[in-house]
């Protein structure tokens, strides 16, 4: 008889992953299927903000991910809540179906050496 140990498992971030890509989906087909009224759609994917880090293990979570980022910071929560006055603003009114990725370029990583960078 299978013990409850045999029955497999998701992988921890499927879950996760899975309902981000959906979401990604969802804004691009309501963007096509409301943009002849007039309506735009667009969301904001946030990267790691500062509570939320803070409850990584180990004492360091905070300091790596800050050095992660472009910036050398964390987000902030007004960080990410600024983020929506870019796709909400008329200047942006030929934007739709996108997804602004609010993530301080965090895993953004250059092939070649950058001006004034580390070698």
């Amino acid at each position: 008889m299978p013990c409850e140990t045999d029955v497999p498992r998701p992988w921890p971030g499927v879950a996760h992953g899975a309902a981000k890509a959906a979401l990604t989906a969802l804004v691009r087909s309501a963007a096509v299927e409301r943009g002849p009224r007039g309506v735009r759609v667009n969301a904001v994917a946030p990267g790691g903000v500062d509570p939320r880090l803070a409850a990584l293990p180990g004492t360091g979570g905070r300091r790596r991910a800050a050095e992660d980022a472009p910036p050398g910071r964390v987000a902030g929560t007004a960080d990410i809540a600024a983020a929506p006055y870019v796709p909400a603003s008329p200047l942006s009114s030929y934007v739709t179906g996108q997804t602004l990725v609010a993530g301080g370029g965090a895993g953004v990583e250059f092939p070649y050496p950058t001006i004034g960078g580390e070698e």
